[in-house]
């Protein structure tokens, strides 16, 4: 399944995607690639409930509520391939 998600540039003021940190744009790398929190813990090193914690302040950052637009802002502004 294919999500197309268009962005009005109005509704996007203040979301930039290319201030994440470091450490977020890595976690939006990996769950492009499709892996869990788990599995993105084991990588970073770190636990599964800070990865959530980090990806739950992405969200926020982005005014998104789920991955798939997140990764897709991401995606759109450059960030990740």
């Amino acid at each position: 399944m294919q999500y197309i998600i268009h962005y009005n540039s109005k509704a996007m003021s203040g979301i930039d995607p290319t201030k994440l940190k470091p450490i977020e744009i890595r976690m939006m790398q990996l769950t492009a690639q499709g892996l869990t929190s788990r599995e993105i813990a084991a990588e970073l090193k770190m636990s599964a409930r800070t990865v959530q914690n980090w990806k739950q302040a992405i969200y926020f950052k982005l005014d998104v509520t789920r991955a798939i637009a997140a990764v897709n802002l991401c995606r759109l502004a450059g960030v990740i391939m």
